[in-house]
C-alpha cells in the first residue's frame, strides 16, 4: 500500500483543492437565486471577480455562527455533560430496533428541541406585541432552527450506518463532506431568497436615490424600486409591470443610500 491509501490525514487533504471552486458555486447560487426571484438571468451580467466577493459577507457571517457556537459550548458545557452527549449519541448509533432509536432521540435531542420550542414561542410572542417584527423572521428563525436539527439527525442516521455497514474512512469523509456541503447549499438559497423577498415585500430599499448622468433622479419607492448592481450594470425593477430596467454604471453619477433605523432593521435586514 501507497502512504495515500494508508494515511487518512492524505484522504482529506485530497478535498482542500475543491474548497476554491465551491466558494465560487456557491457564490454563484446565491446570485442566481436572488436575481432569479425578480427574474434576471444575472449570469450574463457578472464579471467572474464579482461571484467571489458576492459570497464575502455570507462567509463572515458563517464564521461568526460557528465561532460563537463553538464559545457557548465550551462555557457551558463540562466533562462530565459532554460525556453523557457522547454516550447517548453512542448508544443511537449503536442500536439496531427503530423503536428504541426514536426513544433514544428524544432523550439526546430532549434540551435541544425545549430550546427551540422556547425561541420559536418567544419570536411569536414579540411578533404578536411588536408588529415590526415580520412574519418572515418568525418563520426564517422557525426554519434555521428545525432544519439544523434534521441536519443533526441525518450526521447521526449516516454516522450509524456507517456503523453497521462497516464503511471505510474515505467513505465516511466523503458523505461528511457532502452533507455539510448540502446544509451550505440550502442555507446560501434561503438567504437569498429571503433578501430578495425583503425587497420586493418589504421595501428594503425604499429611499434609494440614483442620479443619473442627465441629472435624472430616480428614487425607490414601494412599486419602482432599486433591486441591486454589479460591477458595470444597476437594475431598477416595476413591479406593478413585472419588468426590470438594466443600466450600465458608466450611466450612473451618484447614489444615495438612506441609513435605516434599528426598528426599520429589523424589517428590512439585508
Amino acid at each position: 500500500m501507497t502512504n495515500m491509501e494508508i494515511n487518512p490525514t492524505n484522504k482529506i487533504d485530497r478535498y482542500y483543492k475543491y474548497i476554491g471552486p465551491f466558494i465560487i458555486f456557491l457564490g454563484i447560487i446565491r446570485l442566481i437565486t436572488f436575481y432569479n426571484y425578480f427574474g434576471i438571468a444575472i449570469i450574463d451580467y457578472l464579471n467572474f471577480s464579482e461571484i467571489i466577493t458576492s459570497f464575502l459577507d455570507i462567509i463572515v457571517f458563517i464564521v461568526l455562527y460557528f465561532v460563537y457556537i463553538y464559545i457557548q459550548n465550551y462555557l457551558t458545557s463540562n466533562k462530565s455533560e459532554l460525556d453523557i452527549i457522547i454516550n447517548k449519541r453512542q448508544k443511537i448509533i449503536e442500536e439496531k430496533k427503530l423503536w428504541k432509536v426514536i426513544l433514544l432521540y428524544l432523550n439526546y435531542l430532549k434540551k435541544i428541541l425545549i430550546l427551540e420550542l422556547i425561541i420559536i414561542i418567544s419570536f411569536g410572542i414579540l411578533h404578536f406585541f411588536f408588529k415590526e417584527i415580520a412574519n418572515l423572521v418568525v418563520a426564517v428563525v422557525s426554519i434555521f432552527l428545525i432544519t439544523s436539527t434534521i441536519f443533526l439527525i441525518i450526521s447521526v442516521e449516516i454516522e450509524r450506518k456507517h456503523y453497521h455497514l462497516n464503511s471505510t474512512e474515505i467513505r465516511k469523509q466523503f458523505i461528511s463532506i457532502a452533507l455539510i456541503s448540502l446544509y451550505l447549499i440550502l442555507f446560501i438559497m434561503g438567504y437569498s431568497f429571503y433578501q430578495a423577498y425583503s425587497v420586493k415585500n418589504m421595501k428594503s430599499t425604499c429611499g434609494v436615490t440614483i442620479m443619473f448622468d442627465n441629472n435624472e433622479i430616480f428614487v425607490s419607492d414601494s412599486t419602482n424600486y432599486y433591486i441591486g448592481k454589479t460591477q458595470n450594470y444597476i437594475f431598477i425593477h416595476h413591479q406593478e409591470k413585472n419588468t426590470t430596467d438594466v443600466f450600465p454604471m458608466t450611466r450612473i453619477k451618484q447614489m444615495i443610500f438612506p441609513h435605516k433605523e434599528r426598528n426599520e432593521f429589523m424589517i428590512n435586514w439585508k
